[in-house]
Protein backbone atom coordinates (compact mmCIF):
# COMPACT_ATOMS: atom_id res chain seq x y z
CA UNK A 1 0.00 0.00 0.00
CA UNK A 2 1.20 3.41 -0.91
CA UNK A 3 1.52 6.37 1.87
CA UNK A 4 1.15 9.85 1.18
CA UNK A 5 2.00 12.25 3.66
CA UNK A 6 0.15 15.79 3.24
CA UNK A 7 1.20 18.90 5.04
CA UNK A 8 -1.20 21.61 5.36
CA UNK A 9 0.10 25.21 6.71
CA UNK A 10 -1.91 27.84 7.89
CA UNK A 11 -0.25 31.21 8.65
CA UNK A 12 -2.51 32.97 11.08
CA UNK A 13 -0.65 36.03 10.48
CA UNK A 14 1.71 37.92 7.50
CA UNK A 15 4.35 40.71 8.32
CA UNK A 16 5.50 42.40 4.87
CA UNK A 17 8.01 45.39 5.93
CA UNK A 18 8.82 47.81 3.23
CA UNK A 19 6.47 45.87 0.49
CA UNK A 20 5.69 46.61 -3.00
CA UNK A 21 2.83 45.72 -5.35
CA UNK A 22 5.10 44.04 -8.40
CA UNK A 23 8.69 44.00 -9.16
CA UNK A 24 7.49 45.41 -12.92
CA UNK A 25 5.87 48.58 -11.40
CA UNK A 26 8.68 49.26 -9.08
CA UNK A 27 11.18 48.28 -11.73
CA UNK A 28 9.17 50.67 -14.46
CA UNK A 29 8.92 53.19 -11.83
CA UNK A 30 12.55 53.43 -11.79
CA UNK A 31 13.32 52.86 -15.50
CA UNK A 32 10.72 54.33 -17.55
CA UNK A 33 12.37 54.57 -20.80
CA UNK A 34 12.77 50.68 -20.72
CA UNK A 35 10.13 47.78 -21.83
CA UNK A 36 9.85 45.87 -18.39
CA UNK A 37 7.60 43.67 -18.13
CA UNK A 38 9.39 42.84 -21.55
CA UNK A 39 12.05 42.33 -20.01
CA UNK A 40 11.70 40.61 -16.56
CA UNK A 41 11.09 37.09 -16.52
CA UNK A 42 9.62 37.12 -12.68
CA UNK A 43 7.14 39.70 -12.22
CA UNK A 44 6.05 39.09 -8.21
CA UNK A 45 3.25 40.50 -8.52
CA UNK A 46 2.14 40.47 -5.12
CA UNK A 47 -0.81 42.54 -5.82
CA UNK A 48 -2.24 39.87 -7.69
CA UNK A 49 -2.33 37.64 -4.92
CA UNK A 50 -3.72 39.82 -2.33
CA UNK A 51 -7.41 38.62 -1.99
CA UNK A 52 -6.13 34.91 -1.62
CA UNK A 53 -4.10 35.33 1.81
CA UNK A 54 -6.43 34.18 4.64
CA UNK A 55 -3.83 35.77 7.04
CA UNK A 56 -4.28 39.14 9.35
CA UNK A 57 -1.58 41.21 7.27
CA UNK A 58 0.71 43.87 8.93
CA UNK A 59 2.15 46.48 6.69
CA UNK A 60 5.44 48.24 7.82
CA UNK A 61 5.99 51.41 5.81
CA UNK A 62 9.30 53.64 5.99
CA UNK A 63 8.44 57.45 5.87
CA UNK A 64 11.42 58.05 4.03
CA UNK A 65 11.60 54.78 1.75
CA UNK A 66 13.55 55.49 -1.60
CA UNK A 67 13.85 52.30 -2.79
CA UNK A 68 10.04 51.16 -3.27
CA UNK A 69 8.33 53.95 -3.31
CA UNK A 70 5.10 54.47 -1.20
CA UNK A 71 3.31 54.46 -4.19
CA UNK A 72 4.06 50.88 -4.66
CA UNK A 73 3.47 49.77 -0.86
CA UNK A 74 -0.14 51.76 -0.87
CA UNK A 75 -1.13 49.71 -4.19
CA UNK A 76 -0.42 46.79 -2.81
CA UNK A 77 -2.57 47.60 0.43
CA UNK A 78 -5.31 48.41 -1.82
CA UNK A 79 -5.55 44.85 -3.03
CA UNK A 80 -6.00 43.53 0.68
CA UNK A 81 -9.38 42.80 2.30
CA UNK A 82 -8.86 45.62 4.87
CA UNK A 83 -10.67 43.68 7.45
CA UNK A 84 -7.13 41.81 7.93
CA UNK A 85 -5.12 44.42 7.17
CA UNK A 86 -2.63 46.79 9.77
CA UNK A 87 -0.62 49.50 8.59
CA UNK A 88 2.22 51.41 9.95
CA UNK A 89 4.83 53.98 8.55
CA UNK A 90 7.94 54.48 11.08
CA UNK A 91 9.10 57.80 11.19
CA UNK A 92 12.33 59.19 9.73
CA UNK A 93 13.67 55.87 8.30
CA UNK A 94 14.49 54.38 4.92
CA UNK A 95 14.37 51.20 3.12
CA UNK A 96 17.66 49.95 4.85
CA UNK A 97 17.63 51.80 8.28
CA UNK A 98 14.07 50.57 9.32
CA UNK A 99 15.07 47.57 11.43
CA UNK A 100 17.17 50.10 13.39
CA UNK A 101 14.17 51.78 14.83
CA UNK A 102 13.56 50.50 18.28
CA UNK A 103 9.77 51.10 17.80
CA UNK A 104 10.51 48.21 14.74
CA UNK A 105 10.77 45.51 16.50
CA UNK A 106 7.95 47.00 19.42
CA UNK A 107 5.32 47.05 16.96
CA UNK A 108 6.50 43.46 15.47
CA UNK A 109 6.17 42.23 18.80
CA UNK A 110 2.70 43.64 19.77
CA UNK A 111 1.79 41.80 16.43
CA UNK A 112 2.48 38.74 16.76
CA UNK A 113 0.82 39.22 20.47
CA UNK A 114 -1.95 40.05 18.99
CA UNK A 115 -2.37 37.01 16.75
Amino acid sequence: MKKSLIIISASLFMALITPLDSIVNAVQDRYSVYPVSLLLHDKYDSASRAKKINAKIFVVMAQNDKVVKAERTQKLIEAFDTSKLKVTVIKNRSHNDISLDKKYYKIMQDFIAEG
